[in-house]
């Protein structure tokens, strides 16, 4: 009987540090420094931002992000960068595959102006891209897109 006990005893305890041993450690942060500080077109990078792992959306942090990192750009028209550094290529080509996709707005009835696609998405060796617009001219947003694709390294 008293075999039994600890045999019992020494199965749970290896089962016990088994389940410790899979626990995670907490994400941590790395800091992105990708941002060119010119971007063909006449934009100049403003304001940047590491987001904090607990910002970071389920969909990204799933398919393993290390880190988020937010910019702005001032030139003909406002835009707004959020690259995702995933931990390979194949990831970041997946979150593109599985982020959700913008929704068309409507013209702005007092300019006529606006109507289309605020928000294109990329992604370039390990680095997810969303690039958004908040100005009423959605002209600049491909452009400025395609030249932010060339500037980035891979």
């Amino acid at each position: 009987m008293m075999k039994f006990r600890m045999i019992r005893s020494g199965i749970f305890l290896l089962l016990l540090a088994a389940l410790a041993g899979c626990s995670r450690q907490p994400r941590v942060s790395q800091e992105i420094h990708v941002f060119p500080a010119t971007v063909e077109g006449g934009y100049h990078l403003g304001r940047t931002f590491q987001v904090p792992a607990e910002g970071w959306p389920p969909v990204a942090r799933n398919l393993g992000l290390k880190a988020e990192a937010r910019g702005s750009y001032e030139g003909p028209a406002p835009m707004t960068v959020v690259l995702y550094q995933m931990g390979t290529e194949t990831s970041a080509f997946e979150l593109l595959q599985k982020f959700p996709k913008p929704a068309p707005v409507e013209a702005n009835q007092k300019t006529g102006k606006g109507e289309g696609i605020r928000r294109l998405m990329f992604h370039k060796g390990r680095y997810f891209v969303v690039v958004e617009t908040n100005g009423d001219d959605l002209a600049p947003l491909k452009p400025f897109t395609e030249a932010l694709d060339k500037a980035l390294p891979k």
